[in-house]
């Protein structure tokens, strides 16, 4: 029975045949090598192979009848459609035509040959022992590759200063992560997502973990970094909601377009380099600092002063909390707003601590005027290098707001929030 390396999964971006796919990624092709993934309802004749991959536990079934004994499909002819197999499994079917026609944001399977399987080892190997910029960048460029066997995911590493390299997602209704991505125009690779944990699963020993601080900010990722943190445990294990302590939130790698989200949840995305240098392009435009005025009370400005210094109301969005306490992923979904990595800011209500480096934005009541960024704010407020402050502490007609990166972070009745655009 092929094993977990047999196989290399592509990701089809856009639709096209087996042949364009394997042209594009330089992969070989034979007749039988490849198997499609379901994504309708369809026939499969009693000499056609399929295989089964269990996304979270890295398992492969193949061979003959062992999927269909499995999950007790059946000899003979049958049908197949996406949600035939339990959730948490993907069924492939072997394709022998080159032409065949592969639908945009599925997924295909290449049975490696033993000359390309080897070398496929001795790079996972040494990816393990390897852990320098120069390896990881190598990394990085060969991801457009999609080759997304369960070692090449483990083994990505994301950049040390791992805040700006996700983007957060809120799970309005129940779908996919096709679906959502799809929805929020996003692009999606397998391996780049990773689902909140909301109920008790298994992890294997290879699935790749993200945890998240909602307070400072804090990402961990990376072979082993959270099971080491958390004393998590080698091996397999099983984890649940609460297995992070209160602040963190506890995210796991899916390598499958088909997984299902649970409503009310929420998701990160592993950004491409090129998608972090944008993001942070909008950020310094974001934060850029005003030019200075002369120090006499503002009473009136001119036109261009105003969009010198105040920041237009269309770049974001205040909401009110209500008297219900509510999370900041329930809150965005009752008014219809988009939840995105960074984007969200709670007002600060109550004494805590906030880290130097925690994003602010800061919002005058009285005139209006609207500053973000860290050092920014510190300096406009008078807050200085401080790591705890309370309302008292803000300046009379400011309203400070803490960014917040947890989409379950709990929002205090009665208060309001920031949802940059």
């Amino acid at each position: 029975m092929p094993s977990e390396d047999s196989y290399q999964i592509l990701a089809v971006k856009e639709a096209m045949t087996f042949s364009a796919l394997c042209t594009a990624k330089k992969v070989s092709f034979a007749p039988g090598s490849g198997y499609y993934e379901v994504m309708k309802k369809e026939d499969v004749s009693a000499k056609k192979s399929m295989v089964a991959c269990n996304e979270e536990t890295g398992e492969f079934l193949s061979g003959e009848g062992v999927v269909r004994e499995k999950f007790r499909l059946g000899m003979g002819a049958i049908k197949v459609k996406p949600d035939t197999l339990p959730e948490g499994w993907t069924l492939y079917i072997q394709s022998t035509s080159s032409s065949r026609k592969l639908p945009k944001e599925s997924t295909v399977l290449i049975l490696r040959d033993e000359e390309t399987k080897e070398p496929e080892r001795k790079k996972g190997a040494a990816r393990k022992k390897e852990t320098t910029d120069e390896d990881e960048s190598t990394e990085d460029e060969n991801d457009d590759d999609d080759d997304d066997d369960d070692d090449d995911e483990e083994s990505r590493k994301e950049p040390t200063d791992a805040s700006d390299s996700y983007q957060i997602l809120a799970v309005k209704e129940a779908m996919t992560f096709s679906a959502l991505c799809t929805a929020k125009k996003v692009s999606f690779a397998p391996g780049s997502g990773y689902y909140e944990v909301m109920k008790k699963e298994d992890v294997s020993a290879k699935k790749s973990m993200v945890a998240c601080n909602e307070e400072t900010g804090e990402f961990l990722s990376g072979e082993g970094v959270v099971r080491e943190k958390f004393k998590l445990g080698t091996g397999a294990i099983k984890v649940g909601p609460d297995t992070l302590p209160g602040v963190w939130t506890l995210y796991i790698q899916s390598t499958s377009f088909n997984r299902k989200l649970p409503k009310g949840s929420t998701v990160l995305i592993l950004q491409s380099e090129g998608e972090r240098e944008r993001k942070r392009k909008r950020e310094e435009e974001r934060v850029r600092p005003a030019k200075k005025k002369s120090t006499t009370k503002r009473e009136t400005s001119s036109e261009e002063d105003e969009k010198e210094e105040v920041k237009p109301e269309d770049d974001y969005k205040i909401l009110s909390v209500g008297k219900d306490k509510l999370t900041f992923t329930e809150l965005c979904n009752i008014k219809g707003v988009s939840l995105m990595h960074g984007n969200g800011y709670y007002e600060l209500s109550r004494k805590e601590n906030v880290s130097i480096g925690k994003a602010l934005c800061a919002c005058n009541e009285d005139t209006g005027e609207f500053i973000s960024g860290k050092d920014e704010v510190r300096e406009k407020l008078n807050l200085g290098q401080r790591t705890s402050f309370a309302p008292k502490d803000i300046p009379e007609g400011w309203t400070l707001y803490v960014a917040s990166t947890s989409g379950n972070r709990g929002l205090l009745p009665n208060t309001t929030v920031l949802i940059l655009k």
